[in-house]
């Protein structure tokens, strides 16, 4: 089974602070790590790092004995289309490079091409057709030859939803049932949250967590708000009892900042002891709040 690790590398840029430090984790066949931070994390680094485009200056990185270059699948934030060749060509390219004989690199790029949506558009230059269709193209060729290790980096980049959906359910069936390991990095935090089993989080350069996702988006969740709409009046001293509580009135309901189930419950009550609770309603706090609150604490 695929595994790759890290152990405490190191990539600073010639002459600034900016690239990574000190980075450690360890992925296996079956992770779907999703690399989050803000711009100049080192995200880019850290992958360029991973796909053998840059070697850390201290630190190693070691893969099991199975793996080796043909085991990958990369595909870079600069676009690597070769624009004199057509689409088909292109994809194929990537399978004949990852040494597939001729016949299984063509039923490969068949395959990959429709899945992506991309058949119709083969015989066409690259430089006619659309940016978001240029970005499949280059995901298609990293993953035409069915890698064991895909290392995407914002690979949904000018993609509407349905590709970047489709994009997403095919890589964690990959990972699910083909037990691959695959990085990507995104600014689609949502896809990310619902799709990836791990997180790696970048700050300036340095690691915040590695681990599953749901535990991290769990030690978030009491930042969400909760609204509780009621019918009928409150009184002037209920109102005033809950001054105070971090929450906020408006017409016909309650929001809660910050509420633990403790809280949660007895303001409920207090509610109760005057009005009807006709619905409660939850925000979800996803990936994307949780890095907006932490932008916010850093700057702080």
């Amino acid at each position: 089974m695929a595994r790759l690790q890290t152990e405490h590398i190191t990539y600073l840029y010639e002459g600034t602070t900016d690239g990574i430090r000190d980075i450690t984790f360890e992925g296996d066949g079956g992770d779907f790590i999703a690399v989050v931070g803000k711009n100049g994390a080192g995200k880019s680094t850290l992958l360029n790092m991973l796909s053998g485009l840059l070697i850390p200056q201290e630190g190693r990185i070691v893969c099991s004995p199975d793996l080796d270059y043909h085991d990958l699948g990369i595909s870079t934030q600069k676009q690597s289309i070769d624009w004199y060749l057509n689409v088909y060509d292109n994809i194929l390219l990537g399978a004949v490079l990852a040494g597939m004989r001729r016949k299984e690199a063509r039923e490969a790029t068949d395959h990959i091409a429709g899945m992506l949506d991309l058949t119709e558009l083969g015989d066409r230059a690259p430089d006619s057709v659309s940016g978001g269709q240029q970005q499949r193209i280059q995901v298609a060729r990293a993953l035409v030859h069915n890698p064991k290790v895909a290392i995407l980096d914002e690979p949904t980049a000018g993609l509407d939803y349905r590709y970047s959906h489709g994009l997403f359910e095919y890589l964690q069936e990959k990972c699910r049932k083909e037990k691959k390991l695959i990085f990507i990095s995104s600014h689609d935090l949502t896809m990310l949250e619902d799709y990836c089993n791990k997180i790696l989080y970048l700050d300036q350069g340095t690691q915040l967590y590695f681990g599953n996702m749901k535990s991290f988006l769990d030690s978030h969740r009491l930042t969400g708000e909760i609204s509780i709409f009621y019918s009928g009046s409150m009184s002037d001293r209920l109102r005033e009892s809950l001054v105070g509580e971090e929450l906020a009135f408006d017409e016909q309901s309650v929001t809660l900042y910050d509420a633990g189930v403790d809280n949660l419950n007895r303001i409920i009550s207090s509610l109760l002891s005057e009005v009807t609770i006709t619905g409660i309603e939850s925000r979800r706090t996803g990936l994307k709040e949780i890095m907006l609150q932490k932008g916010e604490s850093d700057n702080a």
